[in-house]
Order: structure tokens, then sequence, then C-alpha cells
């Protein structure tokens, strides 16, 4: 099935591609997942998916969020890539020339960068520059499901690196990955999943995931993610206890929107 792609060129260097579905209002099981997740489990057992909560109101929340002293992992990322990036930088250039060999091409376009929940993509210019420092031209495919935060912060990193375009993708991870791998067919790839995102699935979730990204790369692509390391469950409510400040309150208030753009006209019950 051939997706109907919107495609809007918003500079010379920055290229927009809506996914359909990719916004929560327009998702065809929203409805059946707010009433499985919220009104049919007791309390205490009540859970909802987490890309509902990033439309671009949420994504603007929660970019603030991590600027509260108590969330730690964009910090502490923003370390590692600090001291980690050149390396990686290096790996992925000997990784396309191996691409460039099986493919019998004497020199290529470089390896691309791929980012899953790009966000504001405050840590990514810390591998985009090591990137370019390397293979001296780059292309960059942001995913996000808020086509807002998706376009200012795109608009944002190339303000600081000429010598690069973005592809970016509004919507889902999925549609991100397939509409990458398709377009950029022959090209080394390294996926980034950053902010531990990967413990907002469930374990079964994890798995589904995972393969699905296994099926859509080359043995010359790469997976860069982060994982968040065992904590104390006082470090963990700091940073995500909804009840320490309004906004957080307010994000994390899965009424916020599902009530605005599912059930308009009568609450849930929760």
């Amino acid at each position: 099935m051939v997706e109907d792609l919107v495609i809007r060129n918003v500079t010379d260097r920055l290229k927009v591609v809506k996914h359909p579905l990719s916004t929560q209002s327009s998702c065809p099981n929203f409805r059946d997942s707010v009433l499985e997740g919220l009104v049919e489990k007791p309390a205490g057992q009540r859970t909802m998916e987490f890309r509902f909560f990033y439309d671009d109101e949420g994504s603007e929340l929660f970019e603030q969020i991590t600027t509260t002293p108590e969330y730690y992992l964009t910090r502490c990322e923003t370390q590692l890539l600090s001291t980690r990036s050149k390396e990686v930088a290096q790996y992925m250039r000997e990784i396309q020339k191996e691409a460039d060999q099986f493919n019998g091409r004497d020199s290529s376009e470089g390896s691309m960068l791929i980012e899953l929940g790009s966000g504001s993509s405050t840590k990514t210019p810390l591998i985009i520059k090591e990137l370019i420092n390397s293979q001296k031209q780059l292309t960059y495919v942001p995913i996000d499901i808020s086509g807002q935060i998706l376009e200012q912060s795109s608009l944002r990193i190339l303000e600081s690196f000429p010598e690069m375009s973005i592809d970016a993708s509004h919507g889902l991870y999925e549609q991100g990955i397939q509409y990458a791998s398709k377009t950029y067919a022959g090209r080394s790839k390294l996926i980034s999943f950053l902010g531990s995102s990967i413990g907002n699935f469930s374990k079964a979730e994890e798995i589904t995931f995972l393969k699905l990204i296994l099926s859509s790369i080359s043995k010359f692509d790469s997976l860069l993610i982060g994982f968040d390391l065992k904590k104390d469950s006082k470090v963990l409510e700091a940073a995500y206890d909804p009840s320490l400040t309004s906004q957080r309150e307010d994000e994390l208030d899965p009424t916020r929107s599902s009530e605005r753009d599912t059930f308009p006209t009568s609450p849930l019950l929760l």
C-alpha cells in the first residue's frame, strides 16, 4: 500500500514529508485506545499510548520539562554525546565505505542520520557536527508526530550547518523509518533513538518495535539507542511525577487533548 504523502519544500535544504494519520485526532485507533486504557481498566492500571501525548502543545510542554533540574536524562545524554559523537562518526564513515564497496561505488554522499522522536533536537547537533566533520555533508531525517516542533527545530539546525539537508518526516516512527529506507536505499543510516524513549513501550511493544526497525534496515545501518539505568524511585518520581508542577500535570493529563479531539461533548470518566 502506497502512502498518500504530502510533501512541502520549506527551503531549498528543508523538505517536510507529512504522512497520513500523523496527527492523533485522525488516528483510527485513538478512540479505542482511550476507551481501553482509561475507561475499561480499573484504577491503578490505567494507561495511554505515549504517542498521543505529543501533539504540538504536548511536545512544547515536554520540552519545558526537560529543562527542569529534576529531569536528568537530557543532561546525561548531552555529556555522553559530547565525548562519544566523534567515535560514532568515525564508525559510520567506515560502514559507509563498506556500503560503497558492496554497491560498486567509488564515492558516495556519505551516511545519513535518522532521529526517532526528534522533538527540539537539542542534543542532535553534537552528532551532526562530527558526522559533517567526517564526511563533509549530511542528510538528516528527523521523525516526529508534532509538525510544529519538527519544522522549528529543523530550521534552527540548518542555521548552524549549511553543509546539510533535512528531509523531515511528520508522522509515526514506523512511517518515517520505512520512508527513509525506501528513499535512501544504498546509503548507510544511523538511526538515533535517545532520551530512554524505549521505556515508553511495554516489553511486548519493545520487541515489536525493534523487529520493525530490523526489518526496515540493511546490514550497513546502525542503531544508537539511549537506555536509562536502574534508578531509585525518588529520582524517577522527581523527574516524572505530574504533581510537582502545573506544567507537568497538564502535559501528563490525557484529557487535555483526548476530550478535545475525541470526546468533545462528554468528559472521560477517570
